[in-house]
């Protein structure tokens, strides 16, 4: 029991082991021992567990983590340093790790050509300081365990609860390479959408709808 709850609240901070016994001031190891449920912390550490998870960058942030964990697509929450927070089943399953393991790695070495194309354009856009809307993606990309996979998907921008500090949100579906191949041909690699270029797409439709009507 106290090892499930002690598991829930890391997970819920957005944690790696390792990131909450810094926050703790104790080892992993000590972190790894309670979540094995060999070893209780102590009535002080419970409170400063208490602590830390009421503080501003706490369980306000549950829900978003839990959306991208129980997600049945490609989902993964990475912050601004491309440093993976957290993964959904199936895209852990793609990685070939746990979505444990892959909480706290820096995926910015893992970049393609492709995804270093889309990173750039994306940067030049406006895109991580909220100037556009999304980016779409037609990639290939490598795993964590550095095996070539394609992939089709969307770039967002959300504000993390507790700070507002932005997080990129990377979802999207494992395509063959025939389909990569077909796809990037005609509409490139990467494609940033501004607001303005929805917008009037959503007036044309509305037009559209209008005239039929």
């Amino acid at each position: 029991m106290q090892e499930r709850l002690i598991r829930h609240i890391r997970e819920s901070l957005g944690f790696t082991q390792q990131e909450f016994a810094a926050s703790l001031g104790i080892s992993q190891a000590t972190v790894s021992r309670w979540e094995a449920g060999r070893v209780s912390p102590d009535i002080e550490m419970r409170r400063r567990i208490h602590d830390l998870a009421r503080k501003d960058r706490g369980m306000v942030d549950a829900p978003l983590f839990a959306l991208i964990r129980r997600s049945p697509s490609y989902m993964a929450l990475l912050d601004m340093d491309m440093r993976v927070m957290a993964l959904s089943d199936t895209a852990a399953a793609l990685h070939r790790l746990s979505a444990r393991e892959a909480c706290g790695v820096n995926y910015r070495p893992f970049f393609s050509e492709d995804l270093e194309e889309a990173y750039n354009q994306s940067l030049s856009a406006g895109f991580f300081t909220g100037n556009t809307l999304n980016v779409d993606l037609c990639c290939r990309m490598l795993t964590l365990q550095g095996e070539t996979v394609y992939m089709r998907g969307t770039w967002h921008i959300v504000h993390r609860p507790s700070n507002g500090h932005p997080l990129l949100i990377w979802q999207g579906e494992q395509i063959s390479e025939a389909e990569y191949l077909s796809t990037s041909a005609e509409q490139g690699v990467v494609r940033v959408v501004g607001l303005h270029e929805w917008l009037e797409d959503g007036m044309s439709n509305g037009s559209q709808i209008e005239a039929v009507a």
